[in-house]
């Protein structure tokens, strides 16, 4: 079986990008409407500058590059499907839970601001964006977005 390459970049980037963002926005109401969240660490030590540049700029590119880009193609030769989707997904959920929950156990996963089940239909639309486009820019462009947005409601507008 072959490893599927979906760090890629052809002719359809702009219509790609113009995909992910339009589902960065339906995160976005997702979250006004029903709370719905990924999480955003909380490091005192950073300024808002800077938890905006790791958080809406690195994160999505390297979240997005390792789980989508890297783990997802080695989930689709080791696991049939759907499972891959699951795997992944729940891979990216229990990563958010851990880095912004602080631990695995159902308190601390339930505690995670619900960043557990927030980061696992965000990995499932994820990976159908990875899968449906073949690539991984419109899960970037959807978690930069959604990453920008959380981080402005939370250290602009919440306070």
């Amino acid at each position: 079986m072959q490893l599927n390459n979906y760090i890629t970049l052809d002719q359809n980037w702009l219509t790609k990008i113009g995909i992910g963002a339009l589902v960065g926005i339906i995160f976005i109401v997702l979250n006004l409407t029903i709370g719905i969240t990924i999480g955003i660490p909380d490091n005192p030590q950073a300024t808002e500058g800077e938890r905006l540049g790791i958080v809406s700029g690195l994160a999505p590119f390297g979240e997005e590059l390792a789980f989508r880009g890297i783990l997802l193609p080695v989930f689709e030769i080791i696991t049939p499907q759907p499972l891959p989707w699951v795997l992944n997904a729940g891979a990216f959920a229990i990563f958010h839970a851990k880095a912004y929950g602080g631990g695995l156990s159902k308190e601390q996963i339930l505690n995670a601001q619900g960043a557990f089940i927030g980061a696992f239909i965000f990995g499932l639309v994820a990976v159908l964006l990875t899968k449906t486009t073949g690539s991984i820019l419109p899960a970037v462009i959807t978690h930069l977005i959604f990453n920008t947005f959380l981080v402005v409601q939370k250290f602009v507008i919440v306070g």
